[in-house]
This record gives structure tokens, C-alpha cells and sequence, in this order.
């Protein structure tokens, strides 16, 4: 009962439009929960397991303060409920009880008070004939509530795992979704509120936890997301790091710095304070002699290249191809891949050591020198035409073979002009609380690009600009290509803590 509460009443809370809160902090939440007023004691339980169920919801959410519910009134009056939120400084109370009807009939309740509105705003009831409805009861009960609340029909999901080397295995497992603890072992997780959600898993071993699993993974309603699990091996762990870093990739230590810009376009506002970790840069764009030593695909699968050679950016027409060339050249190099491809959806896995695409975050760190912290307009200079191939300099042929202008100062070429670059996130505006360099990348179709190419103008070239493409550059229901933009990509590898 307790799976299938929790992610039901995930949505309750998720879609409730609470009122700012009268306190300086989050919201603060009791919950009395289910009360048995059957005098039946085979309620106790399921009255038990469904409140602690509730508790668990609203800790998983991490916005609210859960704040003890002892002293809340043992009657649901409004005015009493009141009085007790304002002396105990509680913004809302969820409660619920399992009443008797005449005969062996039960009515089951759930209702959120809001102290802002001084009144319960949501009250469902449903009704049951014995102890064995309960299940269906609450089941009923919670969605009604969620779709008043929402104000439309909220959809789930579950995640399954698929441990790909059991007989690594060493101690349990624990799940988390979101940050808070949900399960131990690899059983089946079901009610999950669709949409996206972080999904840790920590070993737990004599000699410590470690965590052997951190991605993002997509719920959909009414279908079982299944996650691959792969316990890292030492002996193999061992053997990658021993193979080292191929010759091309520059160090970037991480830090933090101020992303965007006050004075630019709004899409670059506001400038934020972000953190990202130490990671691996390719020096230069992607060639053509790179992404065809590992594929060999470059004319099935990218463009037609206008320009030929090893040297030369390779242009892709997808941004999915540059996600699989990461994956193929971490399989290449003994690395685990960073990504998860079924269908047209892509999952990260962030504890992976393969190659990846940078982060919107991190390709601006980059290019503004990472810990040297560049004041300069564009990648490496104030003057573009030392650092850029765009149409002012390429003098009408197109992009050129990369390498051929100045670095920035972390050694990285062509971070502005020649090519666009692929970034892993999803075009959107900016957090004012940011802060954080790994930003959710939901399933959509846009994706960022950054950098400039050689068909548009300086103003494309500055660190800060942003601008984003369709994942396919297909024109729909044609097999022509929109051509406005050149795009290659750069790949990126975290430093794992075995590397720092």
C-alpha cells in the first residue's frame, strides 16, 4: 500500500497552488493523516501506513517542513484548525480518517486546511464495504483529490531496474527518487507522478556506501520505465583509469563563476552565480578524422560535409548522432557510457566516466577560461578576429579546419565561430536561484547550441550568447535539411573522484 500511496500523493502536493507562505522559510505542512473512527482496530494499519505514507511524500518533495502534528486539534473545524496553525505557525494540514456508514459500509476522507484562506479548500470522499477495499478506496480517493488540485488529469508511471551483473552485487541497495530514501533492493516502484525524476541508487557495503547510479529518468503515465543498472566493477574501474586520457582533452578545474549577462539579450537574463564540477574538454571541435575513426559514418548519417578532411569540424544534422558518438567512443576507450538510448529519449547517467556533451554551464565556463575567470568579450579575446572564424574573417569560405586561431586561455580553440556546438540541455530561461550546473533536460526537441559559425556575425560569438536548434534539423515531411546553422559539437568527460 505504501508504493502506491507515495507517488499518488506526490502529485497531490506537487500540484497544490499553495500561497506564498506567511513564514520566511518553506511551508510549513502537518500531518495528522488517517484517522480510524471505524472502532474497527483492522483499520489500524492501513490508517498507519497511509499517513506514513503521506509523510514520506511531503519530505520527498524537499519545499515543505514537515512540522509535528501531536497537538492539532481532534476535531476538523475550520476555526479550530485555524486557531491552531497561527499559534503553531503552520501554513496547511492534510488530513484524512476511515469512518463507519450503517452496516459493514466505510466512508474514507481526505482534505488539505489552508491557513492562508482560514478554511479547507479540498475535501473527497469514497466509499468502501469492507477492510479488503481499502486498497481501491485510497486509490480512488487520491486520484479525485489530485485532479481537483490540478485542475486536470495527472498521469503515472513506474520505474522498474534491470541489474545488468548481479553476481557483482555486494550488499543492498537503496533507492532514491528525488533525493529522499523511497525503497531498498531493485523491486518495482509503481505510482510514480510522470515527468521527470533524479534517481540515485547507493550500494551499502562493510566498507561504506558508494553511488552506483545518478540519472535523470523519464516517467510516462500508464508505462514502466525500465532502468538498467550496471555495478561497477573495480577491476574494470581500475583498468580505465589506468588506460589515461587520450591526447586532445584539456583539464578544466572546476569552480564557480557568473553565468549570463544583465546587459544582453533577455534570454541571457539574469547574470547568476553557478558551480560545476572539474571535467574534461576536448581541445577543438569534433573532426571529421575523429567522428569517422569511431563511426565511420559521417556521410550516412551527418550532412554531406561541404568541406572534406581529417581537420575539418565534422556538421551534423542530429543532435542524437553526437549523443552516440560519446557513447561509441566510451565503449571504444573501456569507459562506461554516459548515456541511455531507447527510442528517441535520452537518459544521463552522471556517475558514468564516458564522454558526454558539455552542459549549457559548463561550455560557458569554459569559455571564459574557467578559474582564470577571462573578462574578455568573446572566447579569448576582446578582438574577435584573433579568436573566431565567422564571415568578417573566413572571407567567404565557409568554416575552416579547426585549431587554426588563437586558444582562450585553457588552451581550448575555436570556442567561438567555425561551428556551432551541441550542449546536452534543453533551451530555457534562466533560474534566479540557480546555482546548480545540471540542469534537468526534459524530452523536448530543442536543444542549445553555442559558439557562433562561420555564417553569422560576432554578436553570435560572445560567451554569453545563447541560441538553441531542433535535435533534427530535418524540415518535417522533407528530407531537406535547414542549413542556417553549421553545427559540429565538443565532448566533455567528468573527473570522477578516483581522477581529482
Amino acid at each position: 500500500m505504501k508504493k502506491r500511496l507515495i507517488g499518488a500523493v506526490l502529485a497531490l502536493f506537487a500540484c497544490l497552488a499553495f500561497a506564498e507562505s506567511v513564514n520566511t522559510g518553506r511551508p510549513h505542512v502537518a500531518i495528522p493523516g488517517f484517522t480510524n473512527k471505524t472502532d474497527d482496530s483492522s483499520f489500524d494499519t492501513p490508517s498507519t501506513t497511509a499517513t506514513e505514507s503521506l509523510d514520506l511524500t511531503i519530505r520527498l518533495l524537499g519545499s515543505y517542513e514537515i512540522v509535528s502534528s501531536e497537538s492539532a486539534p481532534p476535531t476538523a473545524a475550520d476555526k479550530d484548525l485555524l486557531a491552531w496553525c497561527e499559534t503553531e505557525s503552520v501554513d496547511y494540514v492534510l488530513y484524512g480518517s476511515v469512518s463507519a456508514l450503517k452496516g459493514d459500509a466505510q466512508e474514507y476522507a481526505l482534505a488539505v486546511f489552508d491557513r492562508a484562506k482560514g478554511k479547507t479548500t479540498i475535501r473527497k470522499t469514497a466509499k468502501g464495504a469492507s477492510v479488503l477495499d481499502v486498497f481501491s478506496c485510497a486509490d480512488t480517493l487520491t486520484f479525485a483529490v489530485i485532479d481537483a488540485i490540478a485542475g486536470r488529469h495527472v498521469g503515472f508511471g513506474s520505474i522498474a531496474f534491470e541489474v545488468a551483473n548481479p553476481d557483482a552485487s555486494e550488499g543492498k541497495a537503496v533507492v532514491a527518487i528525488d533525493g529522499v530514501k523511497i525503497t531498498e533492493g531493485f523491486g518495482q516502484i509503481d505510482r510514480v507522478v510522470e515527468g521527470s525524476h533524479l534517481v540515485s541508487i547507493k550500494q551499502m557495503r562493510d566498507k561504506g556506501s558508494r553511488e552506483i547510479f545518478l540519472s535523470e529518468i523519464e516517467v510516462t503515465e500508464g508505462e514502466t520505465t525500465t532502468v538498467t543498472v550496471e555495478i561497477p566493477d573495480e577491476t574494470t574501474r581500475s583498468r580505465a583509469k589506468a588506460q589515461g586520457l587520450e591526447e586532445g582533452l584539456v583539464f578544466v578545474e572546476g569552480g564557480t563563476f557568473t553565468m549570463g549577462s544583465d546587459s544582453g539579450p533577455l534570454d541571457e537574463r539574469p547574470a547568476h552565480a553557478v558551480s560545476v564540477g572539474s571535467f574534461w574538454m576536448s581541445e577543438t571541435e569534433i573532426t571529421q578524422g575523429e567522428l569517422y575513426s569511431v563511426l565511420g559514418w559521417v556521410e550516412r548519417n551527418g550532412y554531406s560535409q561541404k568541406k572534406t578532411g581529417q581537420r575539418y569540424p565534422v556538421i551534423l544534422s542530429e543532435w542524437s548522432f553526437a549523443i552516440a558518438y560519446c557513447n561509441a567512443r566510451s565503449a571504444r576507450e573501456g569507459l562506461t557510457p554516459a548515456y541511455t538510448i531507447k527510442y528517441d529519449k535520452v537518459t544521463w547517467n552522471r556517475l558514468a566516466n564516458g564522454y558526454r556533451l558539455p552542459t549549457e554551464a559548463e561550455w560557458e565556463y569554459a569559455a571564459k577560461g574557467g578559474i582564470n575567470h577571462d573578462s574578455f568579450l568573446y572566447p579569448g579575446s576582446n578582438d574577435v578576429t584573433e579568436v573566431a572564424i565567422i564571415p568578417q574573417t573566413s572571407n567567404g569560405n565557409g568554416y575552416a579546419a579547426v585549431g587554426t586561431k588563437k586558444p582562450n586561455s585553457l588552451g581550448l580553440y575555436d570556442m567561438g565561430g567555425n561551428v556551432y556546438e551541441w550542449c546536452w540541455d534543453t533551451y530555457k530561461g534562466y533560474r534566479r536561484a540557480a546555482g546548480l550546473s545540471l540542469e534537468k533536460a526534459p524530452s523536448v526537441r530543442t536543444r542549445v547550441i553555442r559558439g557562433g559559425d562561420s555564417l553569422h556575425g560576432k554578436a553570435y560569438v560572445r560567451c554569453t550568447t545563447r541560441t538553441y536548434s531542433n535535435r533534427s534539423l530535418m524540415i518535417d515531411g522533407t528530407w531537406i535539411f535547414d542549413t542556417n546553422h553549421y553545427i559540429g559539437f565538443r565532448v566533455v568527460r567528468s573527473v570522477m573522484e578516483s581522477e581529482e
